[in-house]
C-alpha cells in the first residue's frame, strides 16, 4: 500500500508526459529538444520509483548485527515512508529532535517499532474521526546523557485504562477488535527491551496515547 501511494504521482506524471508527446506530434510541434526534455523527465520519474523500491527493500531487511545508528534519522526515514498514508487522512505529523543522538542496536528493527506505533496512531485517529488529527515524535537526551528518549504521541483519545500500563504489550491484546493481531506491540517491546537493552512504556496524555522509548546513548569508544 505504501509503495502504491509513493508510485501514484510519478506514474501519473509519466502518463501526462506521454500524452503531451502525442499531442505535440499530432500538431506537428514535436522537435528533438522537446523530445529530449520529455525523456529526461520520464527518466527522473523512473529513477524516483526505483529508489522507492530500494528504500522499501532496505527498510524491511532485518539487521544482521548490532550497529550504531542516528535515532532521529531513523525516525525521519519512517516518517518519509509512511507520509503518503498519513497525508491521505489529513493527519499532521511533526518530528522534533536533534540529529547526532546515536544508539547501538538493530536499526531496521527499531524502524519497524516506530512504524508499528505510527500505524496504530493513524488507525486510531481515523477510527475515532478526530478533527485536526495529529501525531508527534519528540527525541530528547536525558539530562545525565545516559539515554535517548523518543516519545510518540497522538490526539486520538488514548488507550483504554484497563490495558495500561502492561496489558497493552501482552501477546494477542489489541485495541482494534477483529482487525488487530495483538502481536505488534508485543514484538516492539521484545525488540526494544530484549534486543536493544532499552525500555518501551505506554501511558495516556490529556489528548491521546503516548509511547516512550528509552535507548542507551552510544558515544563510541570514548
Amino acid at each position: 500500500g505504501a509503495i502504491a501511494h509513493q508510485w501514484k504521482q510519478p506514474v501519473n506524471a509519466v502518463g501526462l508526459i506521454a500524452q503531451g508527446l502525442l499531442d505535440s506530434y499530432d500538431y506537428d510541434e514535436l522537435d528533438r529538444e522537446e523530445l529530449a526534455q520529455s525523456v529526461k523527465k520520464i527518466m527522473q520519474q523512473a529513477e524516483f520509483m526505483a529508489h522507492t523500491i530500494d528504500d522499501f527493500r532496505n527498510f524491511y531487511k532485518p539487521s544482521r548485527a548490532k550497529e550504531a545508528f542516528d535515532v532521529q534519522k531513523a525516525c525521519a526515514q519512517v516518517v518519509t515512508l509512511i507520509s503518503p498514508q498519513i497525508s491521505k487522512h489529513n493527519i499532521q505529523i511533526e518530528l522534533e529532535g536533534q540529529e547526532g543522538l546515536t544508539a547501538i542496536g538493530y536499526p531496521s528493527e527499531f524502524k519497524q517499532v516506530i512504524l508499528n506505533i505510527l500505524n496504530n496512531a493513524k488507525d486510531a485517529l481515523v477510527a475515532n474521526h478526530i478533527q485536526d488529527p495529529a501525531i508527534t515524535i519528540a527525541i530528547t537526551l536525558m539530562a545525565d546523557r545516559s539515554e535517548i528518549v523518543v516519545v510518540l504521541g497522538d490526539n486520538a483519545g488514548g488507550i483504554p485504562e484497563k490495558l495500561l500500563p502492561e496489558k497493552i504489550f501482552n501477546p494477542f491484546t489489541s485495541t482494534k477488535g477483529d482487525e488487530g493481531t495483538g502481536i505488534g506491540l508485543s514484538l516492539a517491546r521484545t525488540i526494544i527491551e530484549e534486543k536493544m537493552n532499552g525500555q518501551l512504556r505506554a501511558r495516556n496524555s490529556d489528548q491521546g496515547a503516548l509511547f516512550e522509548i528509552k535507548l542507551p546513548l552510544y558515544e563510541g569508544d570514548r
